[in-house]
């Protein structure tokens, strides 16, 4: 699962590649150029994540993070 970015912007994740993440999760917060908040990008489904963009500045439709969906599993 894909995390896009909405726009341009600094980005700055709170997650690494490895962390386990509920969905929901904050991932990590995008900022405008002065350093205003615009964006908390939030885990869309339960899992691991895989890969984190590495590079701080975004434009609309960048990849943000890759989440691989972990199944919940019934006893």
């Amino acid at each position: 699962m894909n995390v896009l970015s909405d726009g341009p912007g600094i980005w700055y994740p709170l997650v690494k590649r490895g962390t386990y993440v509920q969905e929901g999760m904050k991932i990590g917060f995008v900022t405008d150029y002065f350093g205003k908040p615009i964006l908390e990008p939030r885990a869309p489904v339960s899992g691991i994540i895989l890969h984190v963009n590495a590079v701080p500045s975004l434009k609309k439709g960048d990849n943000i993070a890759d989440i691989a969906a972990v199944a919940a599993h019934a006893p």
